[in-house]
Parts: C-alpha cells; structure tokens; sequence
C-alpha cells in the first residue's frame, strides 16, 4: 500500500513523500524519519533548561515572545503571562484548572500561559556554542487548557487547538532540522504531553555554531488554541567526537552466504542495544549482544522486502557516555 507523509525540506517548502507499507508477518513496516519513533536521549548532558523559574515572574525577556505580557491569569487572544497556576474558572470555565506547573520537584515552580491569537511564531530562543558534530534532543511539555465542548461551540465545527511545530534553524535562518507534533487534542481532565525532536547538523566548515529554536503555533485563535508550555530542554546526546559506529544501508537475508544478516560494525564496546522498530514505533528486532544479528524475520517470518528503520545506543571501554544512533537500512531479497 502506498501512503503520503509530509515533511518540510531545508528550503522550508512543504512536500509529499510517498513510502511503501508492508503488510507481512513482522507487522506493519515502512519508511521513518528520525522523528518518528521515541529516541534514547535521557543520559544526555542537559545544554538549556526553561523552566520560567519560581515564585514571582514578569515577562520574557525581549525576543523570546511576540505577544502581550500580562498579569492577569487568563490572558485574553494575543496575550500571555507566567505563573505557578491556572484557574479553571477562566473564560466562563472554559479552561482545565491546573494546582502546579510541569517541572518535577520544584516548588512554586512556573509555566508560560499562552492564548494564541492566530498561526504564527509563539517562542523563540537561542543557544550558543553548540558543537557541530554531535547528536541534539530538543523538547517540551505543552497541555491544552481548553475543555471539551461539542462541535458548532463558538461557531466552529471543529475546535481550535494548539498545533505546533518545532523549527531548529542556524541564526542566518537555515533551516537545520524541523518536527511537526500534530494537533493536541482537548481531554477531559488536563494532560501535560511531551514532545521532542532529535536532530544533528549538517555537515559544516563550524566546529561550534549557535542555534535559534522556534515554536510556531499553526492553529487558529479565537476561541480555544489556549495552552501552556513548561520544561524546554535541549539535551547533547553524543560526544562532540563520538567513536565511530557503521550500519550498513541494506542487507539481503537470502540464504546465498552473503550478507544475511544485518551487521554492525565496532569495536571496544562494553553495553549496546540494537533496535528494529515497526510501524508503530514497537520492536520487532532486539539485541544486547553485538554477536545477535537481525536476519530479516520476525516471529520467524521472513519479513518482505522494504526500509526498516533502527536505532542503537551504546558505551565504550573506559567510558560511561551513552551514544545514541538511528538510521534506515533496506531489506532486499
């Protein structure tokens, strides 16, 4: 079966990729980015961390936030402010009442309390120094403050929710990497949700570069797109000089002697996990033991011919830095 996926490619124009689904013994497999399925990234080295501190709190600093800062809890369109609550009387109780942000452990902790008047940027930041060749996880927690209500309720069929997606740009604006989370629907009691996007650099001249992370909102204000965001993290996955690792980009499980498995490729390893993932995100292929190899089944199924996407996290001898690795390999018979 054949399926559309968008993606925004480094021009920052929108297109259409056509995959191939898999209909086998090994589930239903196909083409991932390296945004579609949760990564490893929880040892990394913590690079920025917002969490909009705690106890009394003015506005952003200038160029964080293009909208209006108030003091007032429930901002009106346009409008934003920070606090350690929300009130579920707002809006004629229209909003989920939230006791406390997001940020584990904290007290009086902070979130940013957004009423999103229109598709547009709703929060941009900048991080120096980054190294240009090693592996990056940006992420935050946003919930939907708005309560259900049936379709037609302010004249709309369908509701006005938060849709958001996460730009990582160079400061001349190249595009570096981008992930697009959807809507986030409305629940009936508040869910806080999180998002994250991996990504790497390009290749470039630059050991070190800056990057400005953006968060644009592309749903419609009005009535509802209402939210609030606390913990954007942006983690180092990997060494700026990580150890090399290969995987190959395919491999042919035909019993002809030749490349039959999937090998990766290393040396000195102490702890490793090798990862096979189907179209849901869930592993079809696990291994611990780089002896273990992937022969193309699963359940003892030949799966059929298609691109399988992995991921691999390791360590070295004399080293407790965990690196993470994702890739596509094709499977041809």
């Amino acid at each position: 079966m054949m399926t559309n996926f968008y993606k925004t490619n480094r021009n920052g124009n929108r297109t259409v990729r056509s995959y191939l689904l898999l209909f086998v013994g090994c589930w239903l497999v196909g083409v991932f980015g390296r945004n579609a399925f949760a990564q490893n990234c929880a040892d990394g080295n913590t690079i920025s961390n917002q969490t909009f501190g705690t106890g009394q709190r003015g506005a952003l600093p200038n160029g964080y936030i293009n909208y209006t800062y108030v003091t007032d809890g429930c901002p009106n369109d346009g409008r934003y402010t920070v606090a350690g609550s929300v009130s579920g009387a707002c809006f004629t109780n229209s909003w989920h009442g939230l006791n406390e942000d997001h940020t584990p452990g904290d007290e009086a902790g902070n979130m940013l309390i957004i009423n999103a008047p229109y598709p547009g940027e709703i929060y941009r930041e900048t991080i120096a120094n980054l190294c240009t060749k090693a592996a990056y996880e940006y992420s935050f927690w946003l919930v939907n403050l708005n309560l259900e209500f049936p379709p037609g309720t302010c004249g709309f069929a369908i509701p006005n929710d938060p849709d958001i997606t996460i730009r990582i740009e160079t400061p001349d604006g190249q595009l570096i990497d981008t992930l697009h989370t959807g809507v986030t629907l409305r629940t009936p009691t508040p869910v806080w949700r999180k998002f994250a996007l991996t990504f790497s650099f390009p290749p470039m001249a630059e050991e070190t570069t800056d990057v400005v992370i953006r968060l644009i909102d592309n749903g419609q204000g009005g009535c509802g797109n209402d939210f609030a965001l606390d913990d954007l993290v942006l983690k180092r996955c990997t060494d700026c000089e990580s150890p090399s690792v290969y995987v190959p980009d395919i491999f042919t499980p035909n019993n002809d002697g030749q490349n039959d498995v999937l090998d990766v490729f290393m040396s000195n390893v102490a702890a490793f996990e090798f990862v096979v993932y189907d179209r849901w995100g869930s592993a079809i292929f696990v291994s611990r033991d780089p002896t273990v190899k992937w022969d193309g089944k699963f359940k003892n199924v030949a799966c059929l011919e298609g691109v399988y996407a992995w991921s691999m996290t390791y360590t070295f001898t004399n080293s407790t830095q965990k690196y993470t690795k994702n890739g596509q390999v094709v499977l041809a018979h």
